[in-house]
Protein backbone atom coordinates (compact mmCIF):
# COMPACT_ATOMS: atom_id res chain seq x y z
CA UNK A 1 0.00 0.00 0.00
CA UNK A 2 1.10 3.71 -0.75
CA UNK A 3 2.61 5.08 2.06
CA UNK A 4 1.40 8.72 1.23
CA UNK A 5 -2.41 7.16 0.63
CA UNK A 6 -2.48 5.53 4.14
CA UNK A 7 -0.89 8.31 6.13
CA UNK A 8 -3.69 10.46 4.12
CA UNK A 9 -6.60 8.17 5.07
CA UNK A 10 -5.28 7.92 8.71
CA UNK A 11 -5.47 12.02 8.67
CA UNK A 12 -8.40 12.13 7.46
CA UNK A 13 -9.79 9.36 10.10
CA UNK A 14 -7.69 11.32 12.79
CA UNK A 15 -9.56 14.51 12.10
CA UNK A 16 -12.78 12.79 11.72
CA UNK A 17 -12.23 10.57 15.23
CA UNK A 18 -11.73 14.60 16.53
CA UNK A 19 -14.69 16.53 14.89
CA UNK A 20 -17.25 13.77 15.80
CA UNK A 21 -16.24 13.19 19.27
CA UNK A 22 -17.00 17.53 19.51
CA UNK A 23 -20.16 17.55 17.91
CA UNK A 24 -21.32 14.42 18.37
CA UNK A 25 -21.41 14.15 21.78
CA UNK A 26 -24.48 14.11 23.90
CA UNK A 27 -24.98 14.52 27.66
CA UNK A 28 -26.78 12.09 29.60
CA UNK A 29 -26.57 12.19 32.81
CA UNK A 30 -24.65 15.06 34.68
CA UNK A 31 -20.53 13.86 33.20
CA UNK A 32 -21.32 11.34 31.36
CA UNK A 33 -21.76 11.74 27.57
CA UNK A 34 -22.23 9.49 24.68
CA UNK A 35 -19.39 10.45 22.32
CA UNK A 36 -19.36 8.61 18.73
CA UNK A 37 -15.99 9.47 18.10
CA UNK A 38 -15.41 5.48 18.60
CA UNK A 39 -17.43 5.36 15.13
CA UNK A 40 -14.26 6.44 13.08
CA UNK A 41 -12.21 4.38 15.28
CA UNK A 42 -13.96 1.20 14.73
CA UNK A 43 -14.83 1.53 10.88
CA UNK A 44 -10.88 1.93 10.02
CA UNK A 45 -10.14 -1.04 12.22
CA UNK A 46 -12.52 -2.76 10.26
CA UNK A 47 -11.98 -1.21 6.81
CA UNK A 48 -8.14 -0.54 6.80
CA UNK A 49 -6.74 -2.30 9.55
CA UNK A 50 -5.90 -2.79 13.24
CA UNK A 51 -2.58 -0.96 13.13
CA UNK A 52 -4.49 2.12 11.26
CA UNK A 53 -7.23 1.41 13.73
CA UNK A 54 -5.21 1.95 16.56
CA UNK A 55 -3.32 5.26 14.92
CA UNK A 56 -6.82 6.54 14.57
CA UNK A 57 -7.73 5.92 18.23
CA UNK A 58 -4.27 7.17 19.72
CA UNK A 59 -3.80 10.64 17.95
CA UNK A 60 -7.51 11.04 17.79
CA UNK A 61 -8.07 10.95 21.56
CA UNK A 62 -4.68 12.61 21.75
CA UNK A 63 -6.04 15.85 20.27
CA UNK A 64 -9.55 15.16 21.31
CA UNK A 65 -8.35 15.51 25.15
CA UNK A 66 -6.09 18.74 23.90
CA UNK A 67 -8.79 20.58 22.98
CA UNK A 68 -11.34 19.79 25.59
CA UNK A 69 -8.32 20.43 28.32
CA UNK A 70 -8.70 16.86 29.47
CA UNK A 71 -4.85 16.35 29.59
CA UNK A 72 -4.72 14.63 32.71
CA UNK A 73 -7.36 11.77 31.18
CA UNK A 74 -5.13 11.57 28.39
CA UNK A 75 -2.78 8.70 28.97
CA UNK A 76 -5.90 6.61 30.19
CA UNK A 77 -7.78 6.96 27.69
CA UNK A 78 -4.87 6.43 25.07
CA UNK A 79 -4.03 2.88 26.50
CA UNK A 80 -7.44 2.06 26.90
CA UNK A 81 -8.26 2.80 23.13
CA UNK A 82 -5.41 0.83 22.09
CA UNK A 83 -6.24 -2.44 24.58
CA UNK A 84 -9.75 -1.60 22.86
CA UNK A 85 -8.57 -1.48 18.97
CA UNK A 86 -6.37 -4.61 20.03
CA UNK A 87 -9.34 -7.06 20.85
CA UNK A 88 -11.31 -5.77 18.17
CA UNK A 89 -8.91 -5.57 15.69
CA UNK A 90 -8.15 -9.19 16.75
CA UNK A 91 -11.88 -10.41 16.38
CA UNK A 92 -12.87 -7.98 13.36
CA UNK A 93 -10.10 -10.05 11.37
CA UNK A 94 -11.57 -12.99 12.38
CA UNK A 95 -15.04 -12.87 11.47
CA UNK A 96 -14.62 -11.41 7.85
CA UNK A 97 -16.33 -9.74 5.53
CA UNK A 98 -19.83 -8.04 7.15
CA UNK A 99 -21.18 -9.01 3.84
CA UNK A 100 -21.02 -12.68 4.86
CA UNK A 101 -21.97 -11.86 8.57
CA UNK A 102 -24.35 -14.02 10.03
CA UNK A 103 -26.68 -12.97 13.45
CA UNK A 104 -23.62 -15.20 15.69
CA UNK A 105 -21.19 -12.85 14.04
CA UNK A 106 -22.79 -9.48 15.46
CA UNK A 107 -23.48 -11.33 18.57
CA UNK A 108 -20.10 -11.81 18.79
CA UNK A 109 -18.74 -8.21 18.17
CA UNK A 110 -21.30 -6.53 20.07
CA UNK A 111 -19.93 -8.93 23.05
CA UNK A 112 -16.81 -8.52 22.47
CA UNK A 113 -17.37 -4.80 22.16
CA UNK A 114 -18.50 -4.83 25.54
CA UNK A 115 -15.74 -6.47 27.24
CA UNK A 116 -12.98 -4.83 25.19
CA UNK A 117 -14.45 -1.63 26.92
CA UNK A 118 -14.30 -3.33 30.61
CA UNK A 119 -10.59 -4.45 29.77
CA UNK A 120 -9.97 -1.19 28.46
CA UNK A 121 -11.73 1.99 30.30
CA UNK A 122 -12.69 0.28 33.27
CA UNK A 123 -9.85 -1.95 34.47
CA UNK A 124 -6.69 -0.63 32.49
CA UNK A 125 -7.88 3.10 32.52
CA UNK A 126 -8.99 3.29 36.17
CA UNK A 127 -5.37 1.61 36.88
CA UNK A 128 -3.48 3.87 35.46
CA UNK A 129 -5.42 6.80 36.75
CA UNK A 130 -5.27 5.40 40.12
CA UNK A 131 -1.57 6.32 39.93
CA UNK A 132 -1.55 10.51 38.91
CA UNK A 133 -4.45 10.24 40.60
CA UNK A 134 -3.51 9.27 43.88
CA UNK A 135 -6.34 7.77 44.40
CA UNK A 136 -7.41 3.88 44.80
CA UNK A 137 -8.38 1.45 41.97
CA UNK A 138 -11.61 0.96 43.25
CA UNK A 139 -12.55 4.53 43.44
CA UNK A 140 -11.23 5.08 40.03
CA UNK A 141 -13.29 2.02 38.59
CA UNK A 142 -16.07 4.09 40.27
CA UNK A 143 -15.27 7.18 38.74
CA UNK A 144 -14.53 5.25 35.08
CA UNK A 145 -17.94 3.36 35.18
CA UNK A 146 -20.29 5.52 33.52
CA UNK A 147 -17.45 5.77 30.97
CA UNK A 148 -17.39 2.27 30.20
CA UNK A 149 -21.32 2.12 29.63
CA UNK A 150 -21.33 5.06 27.28
CA UNK A 151 -18.01 3.58 25.38
CA UNK A 152 -19.92 0.28 24.93
CA UNK A 153 -22.39 1.98 23.41
CA UNK A 154 -20.99 4.35 21.41
CA UNK A 155 -18.82 0.93 20.41
CA UNK A 156 -21.99 -1.05 19.40
CA UNK A 157 -23.64 2.18 17.54
CA UNK A 158 -20.39 1.59 15.25
CA UNK A 159 -22.10 -1.74 14.30
CA UNK A 160 -24.53 0.08 11.70
CA UNK A 161 -22.15 1.98 10.64
CA UNK A 162 -19.87 -1.01 9.24
CA UNK A 163 -22.72 -2.51 8.01
CA UNK A 164 -23.61 0.39 5.56
CA UNK A 165 -20.07 1.73 4.86
CA UNK A 166 -17.81 -0.70 6.12
CA UNK A 167 -16.96 -2.42 2.49
CA UNK A 168 -17.25 0.95 0.63
CA UNK A 169 -14.28 2.35 2.56
CA UNK A 170 -12.46 -0.69 2.50
CA UNK A 171 -13.03 -0.80 -1.37
CA UNK A 172 -11.68 3.21 -1.77
CA UNK A 173 -8.79 2.66 0.11
CA UNK A 174 -7.84 -0.26 -1.93
CA UNK A 175 -8.45 1.67 -5.36
CA UNK A 176 -5.07 2.33 -6.98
Amino acid sequence: MNTVKRIAFDGVGIALYVVVSLFLSFPIIQNWYLSLGYTVMVVFLYSIGMADGIIVGIFGTALYCLLVNMIWGMPGWIIGNIIICLILGAVLKRIGNVSDWKAGNYILLCVVMALSSVIGILLIKSWIESFYYGQTFVIRMGRNFGACIMDIIGLLLSVPVIAACGNKLKEIYTRK
